[in-house]
């Protein structure tokens, strides 16, 4: 199961269509699509706004914010599907801040960062029931490791 839905996720986010389109502002659909009150919306979209530039930068496999818009729609479909509480600015924050935790040890390794992986490591964690923190914690662990035993041959 693990495995199969790793190759699934990783279809879709390579071969599939844009979901938000390019032309309106990655973050201001980001936004709509949460469905926060209209006294959050400006600031949603701000956050929206500062995160998605970040992935561009940091994420090997993110092209252009619309891409990492998409993405991390997918991982939010994901984990409503599954009964999982956890809103897309909630995700966008979390796997945000799991992203900004490994880019440092990718960049030291000189191993180009694949976020589709990672998230798909967050994505399987929450699955089986693990925390939003413990899920950040262990993928971000495990991938830090891995990447810190590239730089040691």
């Amino acid at each position: 199961m693990r495995v199969s839905l790793s190759v699934l996720f990783l279809a879709l986010v390579v071969s599939c269509p844009p979901v938000l389109g390019e032309e309106q502002d990655t973050a201001y659909k980001m936004m709509t699509i949460s469905n926060v009150p209209y006294s959050k919306q400006e600031i949603t979209a701000r956050r929206f706004r500062f995160i998605l530039p970040q992935f561009v930068e940091g994420c090997s496999d993110v092209p252009k914010e619309s891409k990492a818009g998409d993405m991390l729609y997918v991982v939010y479909q994901k984990l409503d599907e599954a009964g999982l509480d956890e809103s897309l600015p909630a995700v966008t924050n979390n796997l945000y801040s799991l992203t900004q935790e490994i880019v440092p040890s990718a960049t030291r390794a000189k191993v180009p960062l694949r976020c589709a992986e990672i998230w798909v490591m967050y994505l399987q964690a929450r699955l089986k029931g693990m925390t939003t923190e413990k899920a950040q914690r262990g993928v971000s662990s495990l991938t830090r490791t891995l990447l810190g035993m590239t730089t040691k041959k």
